[in-house]
């Protein structure tokens, strides 16, 4: 949760900064899935 929030504010930070905004949200939401579905997998097993 807490690394979710600093990856929002980051990613503020970032699209403030530059102008890849969308290729940066596309980027950030893709890594973020990949991290909780291997997180839960790991729960389950």
């Amino acid at each position: 949760m807490i690394g979710t929030v600093v990856g929002v504010a980051v990613l503020g930070v970032v699209s403030r900064e530059l102008d890849y905004s969308v290729f940066v949200m596309f980027f950030f939401g893709a890594s973020e899935v990949s991290t909780i579905s291997t997180i839960l997998k790991t729960k389950c097993r």
